[in-house]
């Protein structure tokens, strides 16, 4: 019985060893995941100790600690990774069906322990419809894409369509809240201040689209539609990119379909009404994806291009260079381990890096300026405010034991077998852009790991989601059993079932509203000028108030458009206001402009006015408080502060 399954595996030892690579990755990753939350009540204190009383108020509301939880799964996912090569590989070459059997079991029992839940589901689903709809989609979606290779212009004119569909007419509003962290530091950088003198939430690169919208007087709610272009522009340049590096013709048409029903139509909102989600803060891994496929992963001009992110794009920039610097270790590493040719593993060592200093070190040299040019242009106060954020634990939050990352964290470890276990079969340049892409997928899972809302999930699905479709395109091109003609174009119609199943009902709400936008020619926005529409009348109200003065400091939801409108230069370090981390930074802040005969204007209620108290008492000062509203919009109201008899003589106005 023993010979005759051994006889079976053999036949179909390649099918086997996948099965021992997935479970595998699914057995450690069960390991690791308890031992992640078994240490985790230590790491997750690791946070500054900081009283919640002493920070800012809308700053506070974002607090929750989760200590060092970004920097210890990053560390475990590359550890993760080389343990389930070894396990896997090791479990392969013994051929033992019982072990196998026993990672099937644990695996199992992982899966049942963290469930299957879709990252942000809608409310109202009806699982039978949604079943049937499913599988209709399961069964015509092949169809469907064999129906578009018979024409080229059948091919191309269904992608513009539906990318121009999906990204470039919009189905909700703008965020003003969003969009203010780009807004507000534009200002400042219009108004002449030093790059050191701002504090850029979302770095230079997207701050610099509403600059150039401000320096050429061009109405800034096209932030939106440059937003909803990106989203256009980068499925399109994706798509090209899938058409070269997927063997399968068709695969590129089921990865477009796949991922755009996820990123813009399984979102709880619209896809361009928050900036920081856009592909130009979150994708930019493209460039590195496109510039290693044309040059190699070794040229210089990586190095250019990582080097010209540490400055504008300084965030995701320092993550993807950490990235390229660890792919470039990883690479070496299984080299060390290829090479046959050397009598020793200490001489395969030298030889190995020796080998690696001379392809890199140019670049490394290269990303060293580019980062000491970036201390030199921002200061070290950005710097020093970017980690405070980090250290303190704001806008942070810990990773549900229940997430869907564990499916992503499980899948990584499968990938980098399937790359590994192909590797002599692939062209050497392909396999070192397939690790460079595996690890910016673990990069671009920072933005996941700080906040760990599971629509971020969402947010950075396109590179998570070119993963399985590069396996699936190695596994069908390098393994004869495996393919299957027909049946294997089913697998990715599966992929796409599913995301019909979860999110259908957002997915049709989302689509009619598009097609009616459509037929009423609403390509970018539902209204123009909406920024100055969320203000209403109270930029006349203001001006009335303040006799159209300079010096007023805003607190709202929205100050950049505020000081945009009235054209007034926004002060303080901290811009928006919305970020100042330290009460007692902004109580300072505050009273200096108080005693300069600013005006505060202040739209948010609570905690302001116990700040304002504060500040009276610190400096002895006789402060004047006054309720503007405008008759139109009753529920508006405006709370207005100055130093009575010392500011702006003005009586309260009345409406």
């Amino acid at each position: 019985m023993l010979k005759e399954n051994i006889t079976i595996l053999s036949k179909y030892k390649s099918v086997y060893t996948l099965l021992i690579a997935f479970c595998a990755s699914y057995t450690l990753s069960y390991l690791l995941y308890s031992l992640f939350y078994y240490f985790s009540p230590y790491f997750w204190t690791l946070n500054l100790d900081v009283k919640t009383e002493d920070l800012a108020p809308i700053v506070r509301s974002y607090l929750e600690k989760d200590g060092a939880e970004v920097y210890v799964i990053f560390f475990v996912v590359s550890i993760y990774l080389l343990l389930t090569y070894l396990i896997s590989s090791f479990i392969v070459k013994i051929q033992s069906i019982y072990i196998f059997a026993l990672l099937a079991v644990i695996s199992c029992a992982f899966l049942y322990k963290i469930g299957f839940h879709f990252p942000m589901p809608p409310e109202n689903t009806n699982n039978f419809k949604d079943f049937l709809l499913a599988l209709f989609s399961f069964i015509s979606l092949p169809f469907f894409i064999k129906f578009l290779q018979y024409r080229s212009y059948l091919q191309y004119g269904f992608v513009f369509i539906f990318c121009f569909i999906s990204c470039l007419i919009s189905t909700g509003h703008i965020s003003h809240f969003d969009y203010d962290f780009v807004v507000s530091p534009a200002l400042r950088l219009y108004h002449g201040y030093n790059l050191s003198e701002i504090y850029f939430q979302y770095d230079l690169f997207l701050t610099s689209f509403p600059y150039l919208l401000i320096l050429l007087d061009i109405d800034l709610s096209y932030l939106m539609l440059i937003c909803q272009i990106s989203f256009f522009i980068f499925y399109i340049v994706l798509f090209l990119f899938a058409r070269q590096f997927f063997k399968d013709s068709n695969l590129p048409y089921y990865f477009l379909i796949c991922e755009i029903s996820i990123r813009i139509y399984a979102l709880f909102c619209d896809h361009a009404t928050i900036f920081q989600i856009s592909p130009l803060r979150l994708d930019i891994w493209i460039l590195l994806v496109l510039l290693a496929h044309k040059k190699g992963v070794f040229h210089y001009s990586m190095g250019l291009l990582l080097g010209l992110l540490l400055i504008v794009h300084k965030s995701f920039g320092t993550i993807y260079t950490a990235v390229y610097l660890e792919t470039l270790l990883f690479l070496f590493i299984i080299d060390v381990f290829s090479d046959k040719e050397q009598p020793n593993f200490l001489t395969s060592i030298k030889k190995q890096f020796y080998i690696y200093f001379q392809k890199t070190y140019f670049n490394i040299v290269i990303i060293a300026v580019f980062y000491l040019i970036s201390l030199f242009m921002f200061g070290s106060d950005s710097a020093s405010a970017t980690s405070l954020y980090r250290s303190i634990g704001i806008g942070f939050s810990k990773i549900s034991e229940l997430s869907f990352y564990w499916h992503i964290f499980a899948f990584k470890g499968f990938f980098f077998f399937v790359l590994l276990y192909y590797k002599g079969k692939l062209d050497p340049k392909y396999f070192q852009i397939c690790i460079l892409i595996l690890f910016l997928a673990i990069g671009n899972s920072f933005y996941f790991y700080g906040r760990s809302h599971e629509n971020n999930l969402i947010n950075i699905s396109s590179i998570f989601l070119l993963l399985p479709f590069i396996a699936l395109d190695i596994i069908n091109s390098n393994n004869t059993i495996l393919k299957m003609g027909k049946i294997y174009h089913y697998l990715p119609a599966l992929f796409f079932a599913v995301i019909i199943y979860g999110y259908y009902h957002r997915i049709q709400q989302i689509a009619e509203i598009k097609l009616h936008h459509l037929k009423h020619g609403r390509f970018y926005a539902l209204e123009k000028k909406h920024f100055e529409y969320a203000i209403g009348n109270e930029k006349n109200v203001i001006i009335k108030y303040t006799k159209n003065s300079k010096k007023v400091y805003f607190i709202t939801l929205a100050d950049g458009y505020y000081y945009y409108t009235l054209g007034i230069k926004p002060e303080g370090f901290f811009q928006p206001s919305s970020i100042f981390i330290y009460k007692k930074d902004m109580v300072s802040f505050l009273g200096k402009l108080l005693k300069e005969n600013y005006m505060l204007v202040i739209t948010i209620q609570g905690e302001y006015d116990q700040i304002i108290d504060t500040i009276a008492k610190n400096n002895n000062l006789k402060i004047q408080r006054d309720t503007i509203s405008d008759n139109t919009n009753p529920q508006s109201s405006l709370s207005v502060i100055y130093l009575q008899g010392e500011a702006l003589q003005i009586n309260t106005i009345k409406y």
